[in-house]
């Protein structure tokens, strides 16, 4: 009698040590979800406000910035490096005014933050003239450290060609 009554008490111990154990292991996970849920939400933010300055913290010193569906006109975008990334942002969001963002859906997934929309803005067609676009675009960002290692956007070039051709 007196082993069955230890043997349930070890078993006990076991489930709560296995249980205990289980979440030191899905703690971290957690906490990582939403300390990349809210990095990604103040970097996406800024972002799509084009505030290159405030992005800068952000990046990891090797971070890589591409956009392969730009081959669309001339070339896939591939820029690597903290300040490479920032003079390239900081040219494009320059030459563009009024820049909104309309969410459509974006979530995190482990390192990973997968975000998308439809971005509009005013870029100039000539000299002495203005035009608005709106297209959608997919941003997936990937951390490491806390720090973006690597941003990708994917965007609906062919609607914004349609639109400038108009």
């Amino acid at each position: 009698m007196e082993t069955n009554r230890l043997n349930t008490v070890l078993i006990k111990a076991r489930v709560i040590s296995i249980v205990l154990t289980g979440m030191l292991f899905i703690q971290p996970v957690a906490n990582n979800k939403q300390s990349v849920n809210k990095i990604s939400q103040q970097y996406l933010n800024y972002y799509r406000n084009g505030q290159v300055n405030k992005l800068v913290r952000f990046w990891a010193d090797s971070v890589v910035f591409e956009d392969k569906t730009a081959q669309i006109s001339g070339e896939a975008l591939l820029i690597k490096g903290r300040d490479n990334v920032e003079r390239e942002l900081t040219e494009l969001f320059a030459s563009v005014e009024d820049l909104s963002f309309t969410p459509e859906f974006g979530f995190s997934s482990g390192n990973f933050t997968i975000s998308a929309g439809a971005i509009s803005y005013q870029m100039p067609v000539s000299a002495n003239a203005k035009t608005k676009v709106t297209f959608d675009v997919v941003t997936i960002l990937e951390f490491k450290a806390g720090k973006v290692v690597k941003h990708a956007d994917y965007a609906d070039y062919q609607s914004l060609i349609k639109q400038l051709n108009k």
